[in-house]
């Protein structure tokens, strides 16, 4: 609580989804932890997809 005298704030990311339906994919580059940050602030079923696994060190063992 950073400014317990005024009104709570709503996060940017439920504003944005606040209205819409369906299920919310998040895809990325990274480990799936990154999107996985702001699963509290999306409602509805939030689906991550990551590299977990599969970075440089992953295709590194697998052409020795």
């Amino acid at each position: 609580m950073l400014h317990p005298g005024e009104p709570a704030r709503v996060p940017y990311v439920e504003q944005l989804l606040k209205e819409r339906e369906g299920p919310v994919v998040a895809a990325t580059d990274y480990m799936r932890v990154v999107p996985d940050q702001i699963r509290e602030w999306v409602g509805g079923r939030y689906v991550t997809l990551g590299t977990d696994g599969y970075g440089p060190l992953g295709f590194a063992c697998s052409a020795a």
